[in-house]
């Protein structure tokens, strides 16, 4: 008992650190009981620092906490409050943008003598880096994940023999140490086996794990073992299976039919979801904002409005649904400027270190980053729009410009951006800055000869002569052909492990889709894209890849039961930080010569007419 209680410290607590200014940590209790307070001491060196905390719980819960400290004798004092329910605690400091202790330190929580039950299944999925929130994992490193997370799962069993949380997750992580596929594949067989007991087992944790394993698979049974959990959600782990099974299912239909089914979830569900917890709200949310999305599709904008506010209710730091109101408002045409401007203000305050934290908690430095850089990007989009229904064109501009900076800089951000600019800029008198953001439309995605259309027509209606008009056609051509960006040279890794590199391309036409298997956009997209590769399938020189940073089996699984016909390729080379990508879908295009020549972010209706002409017109 000794040993493991020193191992469990071990686990729990980091007694020396060495890391960016942040010297030494000390936790106060070492082993704290479920319900303690713990504090933890930090050596002086921060600025402004907080604390992003979440507690996970033995009914498969979790909240998250954002604790401010004290500053007592050259130290800093971050204090926080345990419940009886509590078996292990994540928590990590955030200085600005400085992030210490990325992934998060782990603390066990004990009921007596022991661990308090899940506390080791919490630690094996924070050694896998499957929480608090996900990261991609090297090949290379995964066996070690991998091995320590199993342990940590053997420890749960130890103290709680036959826990089939911890078992259910130890049989998932080991079919990943197996390399022959023939191997694998027995494996699997026996899993699904493995699966049905624990579904036989009876109790529901035993059926959540069950679900788990068949989720991860796509097993046959896994509709069965959600229908069991769907009318028997009463712990947060199972409520959490129920609703979000339910809202993948709705999120495959209609608008109208999609509405329906999530209303029957949260009629179904509302006496558990009165006093939801961060992990009820997470599911909610995305209720939430499909109803927002489904009415507002509908032409009811009075229910679509109801659950774009339900969705502040809950989410208080986030500032999305401010400014998406504040648009939908402008859209029903409001008189009532004042309650657009109130809106837009509540949402430029909760731009801050604290919002950060409680809407993105423990994300990596880049993808908060990038969050925090598309909800700016919208915001500013918005604020454009809102000054230009007010008069103030000056105004709108300078959002329209604020805008674009968040996505990047010029070459980065989206065409329609640049193209609205250009038409402010030519209705405020500035031509030439104008034909630069026409020019830089182009670039990043814009039909050109389109383009040039519109634009010649609009300096004609200005009363600009046909020969200074061409004269400024012919600047703007200019000016696409000095920006062009040459393509970073990138490496991703095909399913069947095989490397593409861009290098090894040269002198074909490039079609990038990065995507993922979570993304209802980039799935709705996939027979578009395959109609586009279709249409192609006889030209070598046209190339498509679907580049993903998801996980490699979940992918697997997807591409098991829906055809993707790009080359599906997992980027092994930052690809996405090289070109910038911060949403996804994304879609880039690059020529023979190796320029990008179009660069769409988003989904678009007809998105293989939209891009085949793009490719038609490098083909020529």
């Amino acid at each position: 008992m000794k040993i493991d209680r020193r191992i469990a410290v071990m686990v729990s607590i980091i007694m020396l650190v060495v890391l960016a200014g942040c010297s030494k940590v000390k936790v106060i209790p070492e082993e704290p009981q479920a319900g303690d307070g713990v504090t933890i001491i930090l050596k002086e060196n921060l600025k402004n620092p907080i604390m992003e905390v979440v507690y996970l719980k033995n009914n498969l819960d979790f909240q998250f906490d954002v604790i401010s400290p004290q500053k007592q004798e050259g130290k800093w004092v971050f204090k926080f409050d345990s419940d009886t329910l509590t078996s292990y605690a994540i928590w990590r400091v955030v200085d600005s943008d400085s992030i210490y202790f990325e992934d998060g330190s782990g603390l066990i929580f004990y009921y007596g003598n022991k661990p308090q039950h899940l506390a080791y299944y919490y630690c094996g999925l924070h050694k896998e880096k499957a929480i608090p929130y996900p990261r991609s994992v090297k090949e290379k490193e995964q066996r070690k994940i991998i091995t320590r997370a199993v342990k940590c799962y053997d420890r749960e069993m130890k103290y709680y023999p036959g826990e089939p949380m911890a078992f259910g997750r130890k049989k998932v992580v080991e079919y990943f140490k197996i390399k022959d596929e023939r191997k694998r594949a027995k494996y699997l067989y026996d899993l699904e086996k493995t699966a049905d007991s624990l579904y036989e087992n009876g109790d529901l944790l035993s059926i959540v794990s069950a679900f788990n394993v068949a989720y991860f698979f796509s097993f046959s049974k896994t509709y069965d073992y959600f229908k069991y959990i769907s009318e028997h959600p009463y712990i947060p782990g199972a409520l959490d299976v129920a609703m979000s099974y339910l809202y993948q299912y709705a999120r495959n239909l209609s608008p109208q039919d999609g509405v329906k089914w999530l209303e029957v979830g949260l009629n179904k569900y509302a006496e558990f979801i009165q006093e939801p917890s961060s992990r009820i709200k997470n599911v909610l949310r995305n209720y939430y904002y499909s109803l927002y999305y489904g009415y507002l599709v509908q032409g009811d904008t009075i229910t679509a409005l109801k659950y774009l506010q339900r969705v502040r209710e809950i989410l208080p730091h986030d500032p999305e649904p401010y400014f998406v109101e504040a648009s939908l408002r402008m859209d029903m045409g409001t008189l009532n400027y004042r309650i657009v401007d109130s809106l837009l203000a509540s949402a430029e305050k909760l731009f801050n270190p604290v919002s950060y934290s409680f809407t993105y908690p423990f994300y990596s430095r880049e993808e908060r980053h990038k969050s925090v850089s598309r909800k700016k990007t919208n915001l500013y989009r918005v604020e454009s729009r809102y000054f230009i229904n007010v008069g103030n064109p000056e105004k709108a501009i300078e959002s329209l410009q604020r805008a674009i900076e968040a996505q990047g800089g010029d070459l980065n951000a989206d065409y329609g951006d640049h193209e609205m600019l250009g038409d402010l800029l030519l209705d405020s008198g500035d031509i030439e800055k104008a034909i630069q953001h026409y020019a830089f439309a182009v670039v990043t995605g814009s039909e050109e000869e389109n383009l040039r259309k519109m634009v010649s027509e609009k300096l004609g209606q200005k009363g600009i002569e046909k020969d200074s008009v061409d004269f400024l056609i012919l600047n703007l051509e200019q000016q696409v052909r000095q920006n062009l960006v040459s393509a970073k040279d990138f490496e991703v890794q095909a399913l069947n492990g095989k490397k593409i590199a861009l290098k090894d391309l040269k002198g074909k036409i490039v079609v990038l889709n990065f995507w993922a298997t979570w993304c209802g956009p980039c799935r709705r997209e996939i027979p578009d894209l395959n109609r586009l590769v279709d249409k192609y399938s006889g030209n070598k020189d046209v190339v498509f890849i679907g580049i993903t940073d998801d996980q490699k089996q979940r992918v697997s699984n997807f591409l098991g039961q829906n055809e993707f016909k790009y080359t599906v390729a997992f980027d092994i080379s930052n690809t996405y930080e090289k070109y910038n990508v911060t949403a996804v879908p994304t879609h880039v295009i690059i020529d023979r010569s190796g320029y990008i020549s179009a660069r769409i972010v988003g989904s678009l209706p007809e998105m293989d007419k939209i891009l085949g002409e793009k490719i038609e017109k490098l083909l020529k």
